[in-house]
């Protein structure tokens, strides 16, 4: 509306565009297009989160909880290894699931979204709960 664009909020949404246009429309295959732009999704969501939570613990004294004190400062390697590590058994479970036949995928499916309902409930909550200020007494 001012007649200017931000460059990283641009080059954000570009990054949407191109990569919906590469799994959609220029890749043959739907799953292959789904797993391109759900491994991209997800990526940008945990860079998203790791840095709301350094500049978190950048605004507070004292952090508090293991796993602030163990991804403090510029770990990124670790905080993707302790993402893998959690999520690992989860979705070992649900494709092992599979083996089980017609049975098995159903399951599979149920668990599958059970998951990922689960994720964005928890995310609304987190992201529109009420903080205090950095800093501000508990």
């Amino acid at each position: 509306m001012a007649g200017e664009l931000p460059v990283a909020h641009t080059l954000f949404s570009a990054s949407h565009f191109a990569i919906f246009i590469v799994g959609y429309v220029v890749m043959d295959n739907v799953v292959g297009g789904w797993l391109v732009t759900n491994i991209w999704h997800t990526s940008q969501y945990l860079m998203l989160v790791g840095m709301f939570n350094q500049n978190t613990v950048a605004k507070t004294k004292a952090v508090h909880g293991w796993f602030f004190q163990t991804t403090r400062g510029n770990k990124a390697f670790l905080y993707f290894a302790l993402c893998i590590a959690a999520a690992f058994p989860i979705f070992f479970a649900i494709t092992s699931a599979f083996l089980w036949g017609a049975t098995g995928i159903l399951v599979a499916i149920i668990a599958s979204q059970t998951l990922n309902f689960h994720h964005f409930i928890v995310d609304a909550v987190i992201w529109r709960a009420r903080r205090k200020p950095a800093g501000a007494p508990a």
